[in-house]
């Protein structure tokens, strides 16, 4: 960065704030950065690959915050908890409403990096060899060390409520049963979605854009940019494109 020698005591200089937030991506020359966290609970909508979700965990575990993944597929989050995220395992055989089970992301056993995930005796990744001493609650969420709590589960349990975290949902797919969600929502994160589920988004997105499309709904406005990635993340988690 340039530098600038100022004499005198500085008295007459100002400071400049904002744009602060989680950088996920890139719109022409400025960062497309996301304020996923705030002194209020935050409720937070994510609609694409499981891949990219991992990818928004592992920034936000750069900035020093807390994730945990309440999910019915420990499988597929074997990458992000290899980084520190804490795996909740829910129910192994989850329903819908309709009784219908819930399919997987995926069926293959292997991370990014194609790497085999070691199955335990019930066939799930044996997430066992996580440190569990001082991993985060909902409790300990504050100013400078903020919760993600990441919900990947058809029927959640009792989410947690409390400042400075932020309950983001998963979805592969929108579906008018998706409304309340998309409703209560503070913040909405959509990798590109079909002509069918942007209908159910309230605000004019376009249903036409290029597979990299991040765009981040919130109360004020919308705004699109590129996912940007870089060669590690994609060691780890692959180009994390919907419909991978």
């Amino acid at each position: 960065m340039p530098t600038h020698v100022v004499s005198g005591s500085g008295s007459a200089l100002s400071l400049r704030v904002g744009g602060d937030g989680v950088v996920l991506g890139h719109q022409q020359s400025a960062p497309l950065s996301v304020r996923l966290f705030r002194s209020a609970h935050t409720r937070a909508l994510f609609v694409g690959s499981p891949a990219c979700a991992q990818l928004i965990a592992y920034r936000a575990l750069a900035t020093g915050a807390h994730v945990i993944v309440n999910t019915a597929r420990p499988r597929v989050w074997a990458p992000i908890a290899a980084h520190g995220a804490l795996i909740q395992p829910f129910d192994a055989h989850p329903e819908t409403a309709d009784g219908l089970p819930v399919p997987p992301f995926d069926t293959h056993s292997e991370t990014a990096d194609g790497l085999p995930v070691p199955p335990t005796h019930n066939g799930e990744p044996d997430l066992t060899n996580q440190d569990t001493r001082n991993k985060p609650t909902p409790e300990a969420a504050h100013r400078t060390q903020p919760l993600l709590y990441i919900n990947d589960a058809p029927t959640p349990p009792d989410l947690p409520t409390t400042p400075w975290t932020t309950v983001l949902t998963i979805r592969e797919a929108l579906t008018p049963r998706e409304t309340t969600l998309i409703d209560h929502a503070d913040l909405l994160l959509l990798q590109p979605l079909t002509p069918q589920e942007t209908a159910l988004i309230p605000q004019k997105i376009s249903p036409h854009q290029p597979p990299t499309t991040l765009t981040i709904v919130d109360r004020h406005r919308v705004r699109s940019g590129h996912l940007h990635i870089t060669p590690v993340e994609n060691h780890y988690f692959g180009p994390a494109l919907r419909g991978r």
